[in-house]
């Protein structure tokens, strides 16, 4: 099961990004959460992708669907293949994250 951090010192999510596990942040506000994680998994050399749960959901409104899958495609191609992912929520505070690379 992920470990969950309540507003995490960079200390205390560096350990989680080096053993390559999986866990959850709550607590700050969703975008200093990322921005933290993101930053932390950039500087120790591994790619990141940046996802909203559920946004699949906004395909089922027409009038939005065929700018919403031009986005979705672009950030798909453009994060291909991360070894990290950070998903959000659509509301609150917590995000999960989520490891994906090869372990050496």
């Amino acid at each position: 099961m992920p470990g969950l951090l309540n507003c995490p010192l960079d200390e205390e999510v560096i350990k989680y990004i080096e053993n390559c596990e999986d866990f959850h942040i709550e607590g700050n506000k969703q975008k200093e959460n990322v921005k933290q994680v993101e930053q932390l998994l950039e500087s120790k050399g591994y790619s990141v992708r940046v996802k909203t749960k559920g946004r699949e959901a906004t395909l089922l409104f027409t009038p939005i669907w065929a700018l919403n899958v031009t986005f979705q495609a672009a950030h798909a191609l453009t994060t291909y293949n991360p070894d990290w992912v950070i998903y959000k929520a659509v509301f609150g505070s917590k995000i999960e994250v989520k490891y994906f690379g090869k372990e050496s």
